[in-house]
Order: structure tokens, then C-alpha cells, then sequence
């Protein structure tokens, strides 16, 4: 009978090396364990009034983006487009929206 595991990390955390291994007929294992790495992630940057967010969680990986809006009737002022950046911090602020003027 073959034995199979397989290994995972906690969220914010990377798995270095194989994510499974077998049970050989010797006794050994296939793979070496994997190790879980911390990994700096970007949490939440929040959003201001009338602010919508295209994906909002916890935390976001390194290169992973937001894509902000204004509701109906707001103009939006700042960077549209955030990444988290290596060390785990925001490329720009969260923008604003400011009601657009009539007349």
C-alpha cells in the first residue's frame, strides 16, 4: 500500500520544496518535507467614502493589485490602480471621490 501526503502552509506563508511525497518500499520518503516560508503580504489598505474596490481581503500577495472606483455621481482623485510591493507595503494611497459638481 502506498502512502501519499501532502503539505500546505498557513495563509501568509509559502511553501518552499515538494508538495507531496510517497511512502517508498524502503521505507523512506519520496521528497524531503517543504518548509513554510513567511512571505510579506499587503493588508487591506481601507477605502474612503463612496471609494469601491475591486477585490476586497485580508491580505494581498506581492504584485497582486486593487482597482479603485467612485459610486454613481463621484469623481475619483488619486492613483485608480494600487500593487502591493515587495515588503509588503501599497505603491500610493487609498484615492478619494468628491461629488461631481453640476453646473
Amino acid at each position: 500500500m502506498n502512502v501519499k501526503v501532502v503539505f500546505s502552509c498557513e495563509p501568509g506563508r509559502k511553501l518552499i520544496g515538494n508538495e507531496q511525497a510517497m511512502c517508498l518500499p524502503s521505507g523512506q520518503w519520496s521528497a524531503k518535507p517543504p518548509i513554510c516560508q513567511k512571505i510579506p503580504l499587503c493588508p487591506y489598505p481601507g477605502t474612503s467614502k463612496s471609494v469601491t474596490n475591486s477585490n476586497v481581503k485580508f491580505y494581498y500577495e506581492i504584485s497582486e493589485t486593487i482597482i479603485f472606483g467612485c459610486k454613481s455621481g463621484y469623481k475619483i482623485q488619486g492613483r485608480t490602480v494600487l500593487q502591493c510591493l515587495d515588503g509588503g507595503r501599497w505603491s500610493g494611497t487609498v484615492p478619494t471621490c468628491h461629488p461631481i459638481k453640476k453646473g
